[in-house]
């Protein structure tokens, strides 16, 4: 009955918040990954179902209230980051299911200068190339003879944009509950 009360406005809120919700769980795994060249693909999976249905509800959403309004602003800000983006790192259109292929590990200035923009798939094929492409200068902090251009952008990159991003929606979710 109450469901049948609620404004379209309300309803819209609510699946926001079910898919904000339903991302912090699939994604509770990110905070702890060291490897996150072997699973960066499976968060653009994820977060691009999301972005995906995120854009659906949006339309008809425009909230007064400023709790409301902050919370779904900061998740569609989390789903512009990580998401899908023509010149970012998931290449994907609309209803397209990222792979290692469509995923680029995109470097940003001044790092672009050292690595090129590359897919997971080409990183992954060079995980265990020994040294790669990687400058002396980042040799010298080599872990043991261990590091190579895919295991560096990794630690460095990989690992910290996924981090990055999930802290987003898990500080959306926190500030949203603390309101409540």
């Amino acid at each position: 009955m109450i469901a049948i009360l609620q404004s379209k406005k309300t309803k819209h809120f609510l699946r926001i918040l079910t898919l904000a919700e339903q991302l912090e769980k699939e994604l509770a795994w990110v905070p702890e990954c060291t490897n996150g060249m072997d699973r960066i693909v499976e968060f653009f999976k994820i977060t691009s179902v999301a972005q995906d249905r995120f854009g659906e509800l949006l339309p008809d959403s425009v909230y007064r209230n400023k709790v409301k309004a902050a919370f779904v602003s900061a998740v569609g800000q989390f789903l512009n980051y990580a998401g899908r983006c023509t010149y970012g790192w998931n290449r994907t259109e609309f209803g397209e299911e990222p792979s290692e292929h469509t995923t680029f590990v995109n470097m940003k200035v001044p790092f672009d200068e050292f690595f090129a923009t590359k897919t997971v798939a080409t990183h992954l094929a060079n995980r265990n190339e020994p040294g790669g492409k990687v400058d002396y200068a980042l040799k010298e902090d080599d872990k043991g003879g261990k590091w190579n251009e895919t295991n560096l952008i990794e630690q460095e990159f990989v690992n910290p944009f996924m981090r990055k991003n999930y802290k987003i929606l898990q500080e959306a979710l926190q500030n949203y509950r603390a309101t409540k």
